[in-house]
């Protein structure tokens, strides 16, 4: 079996600063490109979706106070998060509707998540591939032999990276690399 992990805000946000689609006064466009995206990479890869949610880290902001502290000072940045907030919970149902799993991580990211899946399932016989489906480059780290990382940046250096390519594309000797 082939499993897609989505990284739900970071796919939210991608479709979000999209060309702008509108349902009477609503924004529309995370909503509907999220649906379509999620569908068109589980056919593709041949692979279940389960989308991955953030949740608020109160640790890591007790650790780090800074820690993502900047990224509502620009303002079309902050409009546009709020854009998305309005979807999001369409867009929650609308998976749930479609039978697709997921995953809200209460005090921890969506890249968290996807770390403990990882750990767990990819050793499993049963597990044919895992696709990680994000902008977000610290998923990298997750790259192994059956586990491949796919970006939605437009601007990625790279749009897909696999075990066998890890080194030659990042740079970096293994995705430990990413750690130490």
């Amino acid at each position: 079996m082939n499993y897609l992990f989505v990284d739900g805000n970071s796919l939210g946000y991608y479709h979000q600063q999209s060309d702008k689609l509108h349902n009477g006064e609503m924004e529309v466009q995370a909503a509907f490109g999220f649906v379509k995206n999620v569908r068109r990479y589980a056919s593709i890869l041949h692979a279940r979706p389960m989308i991955l949610w953030d949740g608020f880290s109160d640790k890591r902001r007790d650790f780090y106070p800074e820690y993502k502290a900047n990224r509502d000072d620009d303002p079309d940045m902050k409009k546009m998060k709020e854009g998305f907030a309005i979807q999001k919970p369409y867009i929650l149902k609308m998976m749930t509707a479609l039978g697709v799993n997921q995953l809200i991580a209460k005090d921890a990211e969506a890249d968290d998540l996807a770390g403990m899946l990882v750990s767990r399932l990819a050793p499993q016989p049963t597990v044919d591939h895992i696709y990680l489906l994000t902008g977000d480059g610290d998923w990298l780290q997750l790259v192994r032999e059956n586990v491949s990382w796919i970006s939605l940046r437009e601007d990625a250096k790279y749009k897909h990276v696999n075990f066998e390519q890890f080194a030659e594309l990042t740079g970096l000797p293994t995705p430990r690399a990413f750690l130490e």
